[in-house]
C-alpha cells in the first residue's frame, strides 16, 4: 500500500462509524445510479416499461445485449455490496480491537498508565511515601512529586550512600557510613545533624521526632539517640552489640530496636522497647530470639510492636509479651512488607523452590488473614492500609484485606521498584515512573483500633 493510501486508510478509521457507513451508502448509490443510467434499464418513477417483442435477428441481438448488461449490473451490485460489507467489517474490527486494548490497559480498577514522571531508573535509590505523592531519592537529590507528576521540590545532597525513611510530612535522610543526617519537613530541608561517628541506621515519626544510630561511638559498638523535631535530645542508649533495625511509634513517645549478638558460631537477637516520654526512660520489653535475626521492627500501634525475623512473624503486645504469629524456614523467605498500621505480607519460596511461591497476608493487628499460592516467582511487593501489590515477571496484581483481587495490569517493559501509597501504585520502569490510581472504595479491615494514647 502506498504512503498516500496509508494516510487515507488511517483517516477513514478515525472517522465516526456512522459517517463511514453513510459515505459508503452514498458511494454505492452513485455507482448504481450511474450504471442504471448507462444501461437504461430502470424506468422513471411511476412508469412501467413493457418489454419489446423480438423482430428477427436484430431484436435478438438487442435482447442478448440487454441480458449481458443486466447480468453485469447484478455482478456490479454484488461487488459493491461485498466491498461495503468488508469496509464495515474493518471498521467494526478496528473499533472492537481498540476497545480490547483499552480494557487491557485499564483493568477493573486502574486509571492511568503513562509515564507520569520521567527519571532514569538506574539513578533511583529508593521510593518513599509522602502525602499526596512520593519522595524519590537518587544519588544526589531527593525529589518530591505529587500524584499528577508535578515536581514539588528537589533537594540536592552530597551523601555517598543515602538512605531515606519517611513518616507523614517528615523525611529522614542519612549518609550510611558517613557522619551527617538531616530532616526534611514539607519537602524542605529543616534540620541538619553532624556526628562524630558513622551513621548506621535511623527512623522518623510523623510528629518529627527522629532516631539515629552510630557505630563504634566511643566505648559503645552501637549508640542510639532520639531527638525532637526542634533538635532536643530525648533519649540515649548504648550497647556492645550490633543494631539491625529501629522504629519510633507514631506519637514519637516510644522506640523499639533489635540488637544481634554473635558468640561461638551462634547468634541471638534481642528486641528492646523503651518509653522515651517517661522521666526514667522505662524499658517496656526485652524479647530474645535464639538463632533468629530480627531484621525488621515496626510499631503497629503506639503500644504494640511487630517483628519479622528470618524464621517468623511476631507481635510484642502492650505488656511486653512475645507472641508468634507464623513460622517458616530461613531458606524459604523471599520478600516481606514491613508490619505497620495497615496490611503486610510475607512471600515464601516453599522448600527453596523459586517457582512455588506462598504469600501470607496480615492485617494491621498482624492477624494472619489469608494465604495465596502461585506457581511463579514474586519479584517485589508493597502494601498500605488498603491493599497489597505484588510484582510478578509480566504483571502486577493487587489484593485487599478481604482476599479479593481488586485488579491487575500487564507489564510491557522492565520494572524495578514498586510502592503503594494512598490508594495509588507507583511503579519504577526502565522509561520512568508510572502512577496507577485505584478506584478502591471497599470497607477497611474492621479490626478494632487499639488505644493510641
Amino acid at each position: 500500500m502506498k504512503e498516500g493510501k496509508d494516510f487515507q486508510y488511517l483517516e477513514d478509521l478515525l472517522k465516526d462509524p456512522e459517517e463511514i457507513l453513510k459515505d459508503e451508502e452514498n458511494k454505492r448509490a452513485e455507482k448504481i445510479a450511474a450504471i442504471e443510467k448507462e444501461s437504461d434499464l430502470m424506468p422513471s418513477a411511476g412508469e412501467t416499461k413493457e418489454p419489446e417483442e423480438p423482430e428477427g435477428e436484430e431484436p435478438k441481438k438487442k435482447n442478448a445485449h440487454r441480458r449481458r448488461r443486466s447480468a453485469g449490473l447484478a455482478m456490479t451490485r454484488m461487488k459493491t455490496a461485498l466491498i461495503s460489507l468488508v469496509a464495515v467489517g474493518i471498521i467494526i474490527g478496528a473499533i472492537f480491537g481498540a476497545s480490547a486494548l483499552i480494557d487491557q490497559a485499564n483493568s477493573s480498577f486502574i486509571n492511568g498508565a503513562s509515564i507520569f514522571y520521567p527519571i532514569a531508573s538506574d539513578s533511583v535509590i529508593s521510593l518513599n511515601p509522602y502525602p499526596e505523592g512520593i519522595a524519590i531519592t537518587t544519588g544526589n537529590t531527593v525529589e518530591y512529586v505529587d500524584h499528577t507528576g508535578k515536581l514539588i521540590a528537589k533537594n540536592s545532597h552530597l551523601y555517598n550512600s543515602p538512605v531515606a525513611k519517611s513518616a507523614g510530612k517528615h523525611l529522614l535522610l542519612y549518609d550510611k557510613g558517613g557522619k551527617e543526617l538531616r530532616i526534611e519537613k514539607n519537602a524542605r530541608v529543616d534540620t541538619v545533624v553532624k556526628t562524630d561517628a558513622e551513621v548506621a541506621n535511623g527512623a522518623v515519626a510523623p510528629n518529627g521526632n527522629f532516631a539515629y544510630v552510630l557505630n563504634a561511638d566511643g566505648s559503645y559498638q552501637t549508640h542510639v539517640f532520639v531527638r525532637s523535631a526542634n533538635d532536643k535530645l530525648l533519649f540515649e542508649w548504648g550497647g556492645p552489640d550490633y543494631l539491625l533495625d529501629v522504629s519510633l511509634s507514631d506519637n514519637g513517645k516510644k522506640i523499639a530496636f533489635s540488637m544481634i549478638s554473635v558468640k561461638n558460631a551462634s547468634y541471638t537477637t534481642t528486641v528492646y522497647v523503651f518509653d522515651i516520654a517517661s522521666s526514667d526512660k522505662k524499658q517496656l520489653a526485652a524479647c530474645t530470639f535464639e538463632r533468629e535475626a530480627a531484621f525488621t521492627v515496626r510499631f503497629i500501634s503506639n503500644k504494640e510492636v511487630g517483628v519479622q525475623t528470618d524464621s517468623g512473624v511476631y507481635l510484642i503486645d502492650s505488656q511486653g509479651t512475645l507472641n508468634q504469629i507464623t513460622a517458616f524456614s530461613p531458606n524459604e523467605l523471599k520478600h516481606t512488607t514491613p508490619p505497620s498500621d495497615g496490611l503486610s505480607c510475607v512471600a515464601l519460596n516453599l522448600f527453596g523452590n523459586e517457582k512455588n511461591t506462598e504469600l501470607r497476608f496480615f492485617n494491621k493487628r498482624l492477624d494472619h488473614i489469608f494465604t495465596k499460592n502461585f506457581d511463579e516467582s514474586v519479584y517485589g511487593m508493597s502494601a498500605d492500609r488498603h491493599c497489597t501489590a505484588l510484582r510478578f515477571q509480566d504483571r502486577v496484581c493487587v489484593f485487599d484485606a478481604n482476599e479479593t483481587e481488586i485488579g491487575s495490569f500487564q507489564l510491557h517493559e522492565s520494572s524495578y521498584r514498586l510502592l503503594v501509597n494512598d490508594e495509588r501504585i507507583y511503579l519504577l520502569t526502565a522509561n520512568g515512573l508510572k502512577c496507577y490510581e485505584t478506584d478502591y472504595h471497599s470497607a477497611e479491615d474492621q479490626t478494632p483500633e487499639v488505644d493510641s494514647e
